[in-house]
């Protein structure tokens, strides 16, 4: 099977997060989502160099299961950014990283707005996640 892929000899992977000199900043982005069983988060690094190249690596991801009591959607959606918070802290910790520099993403609408709006107007469970 591998006979037909021969370019895959080719393919280099680093394994280290090591910074050269030649780069500008250093970025974290997280993308979150959630499905009825289970929400998730994946943290990738994003390396800007002097020259104007960008490359990114991914460095971790969490994953959580859907507790066993009916939990709405929206509400699963609002775990995974909170997984995704304590992840990105975490790494931004470990490797030096600004948390200015820290980009959080998600294609829910409903956390879009929820994070907009002051946790105290919400129930207690929406309002923790938020706070």
């Amino acid at each position: 099977m591998f006979e037909e892929h021969t370019e895959l000899s080719e393919v280099q992977v680093p394994h280290c997060l090591q910074l050269n000199s030649d780069v500008e900043t250093v970025t974290l982005h997280t993308f979150t989502d959630a499905s009825a069983d289970a929400y998730g988060a994946a943290t990738y690094v994003r390396y800007k160099y002097k020259g104007g190249t960008v490359s990114s690596s991914p460095v971790a991801s969490k994953t959580g299961v859907a507790l066993l009591s009916a939990t709405s959607i929206p509400r699963l959606k609002l775990m995974g950014p909170v997984l995704g918070l304590r992840l990105a802290l975490s790494i931004a910790k470990v490797l030096k990283i600004d948390q200015n520099l820290l980009a959080f993403w998600s294609d829910s609408m409903n956390v879009l707005w929820w994070i907009q709006i002051p946790s105290h107007s919400f129930r207690p469970l929406i309002a923790n996640r938020i706070g």
